[in-house]
């Protein structure tokens, strides 16, 4: 079977987490988390994520692809300055 190519739009909220010592990127509309070394790492991390989770959904349907991430995370979004790459 072919997978999905519908596109969707995720929003990551990415910050240091002085707990763990790593950058955290934590997606608002899948609830993945991703954390490295650097901002870059920890966006990576949580892409290879959402990606693996779309490839779970696209073999069983059962599962939810969509979860909104918890409050504290949300919260985050409010005051967040969007990454710039260039």
């Amino acid at each position: 079977m072919a997978r999905n190519t519908e596109k969707f739009n995720e929003t990551l909220v990415i910050f240091f987490s002085a707990e763990d010592q790593r950058w955290i990127a934590h997606g608002l509309h899948t609830d993945q988390i991703g954390d490295g070394d650097s901002v870059i790492g920890a966006l990576e991390d949580a892409l290879r994520a959402i990606d693996a989770v779309e490839m779970i959904v696209h073999d069983d349907p059962t599962v939810a692809f969509f979860r909104e991430a918890p409050d504290d995370i949300q919260a985050m979004a409010i005051n967040a300055k969007p990454l710039l790459l260039m």
